[in-house]
């Protein structure tokens, strides 16, 4: 089994507890710039520039840079990379969190989503199932009582996503062309795709409703085993 060692670290965006807005601005290239401006709203722009600063910090911190200086380009596939280093990371932000992934083993994907922003959510479950999860997934979330539905399907949605973001795919990879393994009801696994293959493991983060799924790449001897640190 292969180990992967993968950094997550977690960060509140509404807030400079964990970064302050300046120093986030300070970091930004130009391009990140011109996006943060396109935000309407100024709590939807803040939340936008802590979390790529607070990439950017990470990032710098694994490769003795400063924030400002980590060259983060978009390859042909749509994923984000460093330029020049060998370094796989991934970011992702629900509501006013956001959580990153950082691996020098390996590709990695992550997908963050938090309960309090599913309110509302119960109603359209079975409607969005069918758009999004095969038979199997459908029929475990329709064996559990209400108050445990939301929670398992982001669960089963993150698992999705964190894969679509591994390869890069995003969309491009139906999230219907994606079969969980399930064991009691909670993924465990990926059945499809068939190739390449890869595995998940949920991340424990300091908020209890957050749901985080973290996917890295199968290796050819069998299963990967990422070693959470941060």
């Amino acid at each position: 089994m292969n180990d992967i060692a993968v950094d997550i670290g977690e960060c509140r965006l509404d807030g400079d507890e964990d970064i302050a807005i300046e120093a986030a601005w300070s970091w930004l290239s130009d391009e990140e710039r011109k996006r943060a401006a396109e935000f309407v709203f100024e709590g939807d722009r803040h939340r936008f520039v802590r979390a790529r600063g607070y990439l950017r910090s990470r990032l710098g911190a694994h490769l003795a840079l400063s924030p400002r200086d980590v060259p983060i380009a978009v390859g042909a596939d749509g994923k984000p990379f460093v330029v020049g280093h060998d370094l796989s990371f991934n970011l992702s932000h629900s509501g006013a969190h956001a959580v990153v992934a950082i691996s020098a083993g390996g590709e990695v994907g992550i997908d963050l989503e938090v309960e309090d922003r599913a309110d509302g959510l119960g109603g359209q479950i079975d409607g969005l199932a069918d758009l999004c999860m095969t038979g199997e997934e459908q029929a475990a979330l329709a064996g559990l009582p209400p108050a445990r539905r939301v929670r398992r399907f982001l669960s089963y949605w993150t698992a999705k996503e964190a894969r679509m973001k591994l390869s890069g795919e995003g969309f491009a990879l139906d999230p219907l062309q994606i079969s969980l393994r399930l064991s009691r009801g909670r993924p465990v696994g990926y059945r499809r795709p068939r190739g390449p293959r890869a595995d998940l493991r949920f991340i424990p983060l300091s908020r209890p409703d957050a749901v985080c799924c973290l996917a890295v790449w199968r290796d050819g001897a069998g299963a990967s085993r990422p070693t959470v640190t941060g």
